[in-house]
């Protein structure tokens, strides 16, 4: 007995060393802070003083506790007790009567007991153990008839004893708690009395082979608090207050990859593609998901239409951050910068353009001066290596310093138009002439309108 107790205690060490290098553990042992409730019976096999040994029943009911641990193995104690029949044939050999006339043995037995466990956890299936421990023993010998053989005993002697119990078995996780437990138990007796007589040198024991059910009463451990225990949580680290599904892992309601606690966009279409925020990739950036987009390659900050191509206002062809001649009109042909063939023709080589009679005292740009400008404006973007100097200028009804200001403002006017038709301003210079450069002669009203002007002159190409 002590010496398969101890090849078992090996046979485990061993096991346990060569379990925790090659398996990854789950967080905590299946047994861990585990109860479990057994009931079991099967068959008792005695080795008492006759002749032949004969199998009877029994059965038992156990109570376990076992420790808390993060190892593969646990150690924990058992409350076991039961009852049954040992038998035995063949007489014992004794040569007088009345005891030679006893041929068959069927003892009852009870046992109530306790001692320490080991149990270890091969997967969550397969959990071998080990279990060692005292009961007491209380039985009475008697013959197939149920005749109470220590009547007839020449030695007096007490029906009950400490029994010495060592235990090996098997349970099979077949349910979430319930487990298929086989055992095979030893029960060694300090006297010779199991059977009725003393004969021999050798104590009467006997030996249980059982199979049962056990109920597991596993902790319903659950660390991160969303209802789902540790052992079915398949995303164990929940964030507090999410809701999850019955894996333990967050609620994605439009299945599309991205939690609903982090998803932006809650309501997309299946099978489309997602960022991090769950909303649809939009590559280009420019509004329109690429599922919608028919124009993916939008550079940036370029206006697009619903349909994420870039908007061509005036209809020719060529979209609005290209088209240097944006108001077409429309089914006129145009050339790759959105300009007819025509307006080309118009727009001949430009060195110098004079926008003149501005009224007295003011910066407005005239009426009639701003189609002579779109058409400039034009021109300009067809030619957007050219830069350009404004000069402002004035008549001389006023001082020096009072047209100084004025001219500034004038130049500062025309800047400004070309500035918001998308002329870039790094383009030009502006300068104020005051009264300093008339053009015609101040002392008629004509002259001085012709002077009131501005002059848009060609500096250099870049």
């Amino acid at each position: 007995m002590k010496s398969a107790v101890c090849i078992f205690i090996l046979v485990v060490f061993i096991t346990e060393i060569q379990y925790s290098q090659t398996v990854v553990k789950k967080e905590y042992n299946s047994y861990s802070n585990a109860i479990v409730l057994t009931f079991e019976g099967g068959f008792t096999n005695a080795y008492t003083d006759f002749r032949v040994n004969k199998f009877e029943q029994f059965g038992r009911g156990s109570l376990e506790y076992f420790f808390p641990s993060t190892l593969s193995g646990t150690f924990g104690f058992k409350i076991v007790g039961g009852g049954g029949y040992l038998g035995g044939t063949g007489g014992t050999g004794y040569s007088l009567p009345p005891i030679s006339l006893i041929k068959n043995l069927k003892t009852s037995f009870m046992f109530l007991g306790g001692g320490y466990s080991y149990i270890l956890s091969l997967s969550n299936i397969f959990h071998p153990y080990i279990f060692v421990g005292i009961s007491y023993l209380s039985f009475t010998p008697r013959d197939e008839n149920g005749f109470d053989l220590s009547k007839i005993s020449s030695l007096k002697y007490d029906k009950s004893d400490i029994n010495y119990n060592g235990e090996i078995g098997l349970r099979l996780l077949i349910f979430k708690n319930i487990s298929l437990n086989f055992s095979g138990v030893l029960h060694v007796n300090p006297n010779d009395n199991l059977d009725g007589f003393k004969q021999g040198r050798n104590n009467d024991l006997f030996y249980t082979v059982g199979m049962g059910l056990s109920y597991n009463f596993f902790p319903e451990e659950d660390a991160d608090g969303d209802g789902v225990e540790d052992a079915d949580d398949q995303c164990p680290n929940t964030p507090k207050g999410v809701v999850v599904d019955k894996f333990g892992c967050p609620i994605d309601s439009d299945n599309d990859g991205v939690p609903d606690y982090l998803d932006k966009c809650p309501n997309t279409l299946p099978n489309i593609k997602v960022d991090d925020d769950g909303c649809p990739r939009d590559k280009d950036r420019d509004g329109v998901p690429d599922y919608l987009d028919k124009c993916p390659k939008t550079p940036k900050y370029v206006k697009v239409n619903n349909k994420g191509c870039p908007v061509d206002s005036d209809g020719d062809g060529i979209p609005d951050y290209l088209d240097k001649c944006p108001g077409t009109p429309y089914g006129q042909k145009v050339d790759d910068s959105g300009c007819s063939k025509k307006i080309k023709k118009a727009l001949k080589e430009v060195n110098k353009l004079v926008i003149n009679k501005f009224e007295f005292g003011k910066a407005n740009i005239p009426e009639n001066a701003i189609p002579v400008l779109n058409k400039f404006i034009l021109y300009l973007k067809l030619k957007p290596d050219t830069h350009w100097k404004i000069i402002g200028h004035t008549d001389n009804l006023r001082s020096y310093s009072e047209n100084y200001i004025l001219s500034l403002k004038r130049a500062k006017s025309v800047l400004s138009y070309f500035l918001k038709n998308g002329i870039d301003r790094k383009r030009f210079k502006i300068v104020g002439m005051s009264y300093m450069q008339p053009v015609a002669d101040n002392e008629l009203a004509y002259g001085r309108s012709l002077n009131r002007r501005v002059e848009i002159i060609l500096m250099n190409k870049k």
